[in-house]
C-alpha cells in the first residue's frame, strides 16, 4: 500500500493524502480476518521492532503509520512529499539494483 503512494507522487502532491485515506479505509477489513490478525499479534509480540520486516508491515504497524502519516499530512505536508519524493528517487535510482 506504502509503495502505492510513492508511486502517486510523481503524479500529484494531493494524490498522497487520497491515497492515505484509500490505505486506512482497506484497514478495518483486514482486521476483521482473524486468521491474519492472530498472527499479527503473534509477530508484534515475537519479532524483534527493529529487524523484522515482517513485523513492519502488519495490518497493526500499517494503522499506526497510516494515521502518523495523515497527521504529518495535515501539519506539515510540503515536508512529508519531499520525504517521500526523496525515498520515490531512492527505490527508483539505477544505483539502488546494483
Amino acid at each position: 500500500m506504502i509503495l502505492r503512494g510513492i508511486a502517486i507522487i510523481a503524479q500529484a502532491n494531493d494524490r498522497l493524502s487520497i491515497e492515505v485515506s484509500k490505505a486506512q479505509n482497506d484497514i478495518p477489513s483486514a482486521k476483521r480476518d482473524g486468521h491474519d490478525m492472530a498472527r499479527d499479534v503473534r509477530d508484534t509480540i515475537q519479532l524483534e521492532e527493529k529487524t523484522s520486516s515482517t513485523r513492519a508491515t502488519s495490518t497493526l504497524r500499517q494503522q499506526i503509520l497510516l494515521n502518523n502519516l495523515e497527521k504529518a499530512l495535515e501539519d506539515d505536508e510540503e515536508n512529508v512529499v519531499a520525504k517521500f519524493e526523496s525515498l520515490r528517487s531512492e527505490c527508483t535510482s539505477l544505483s539502488s539494483f546494483s
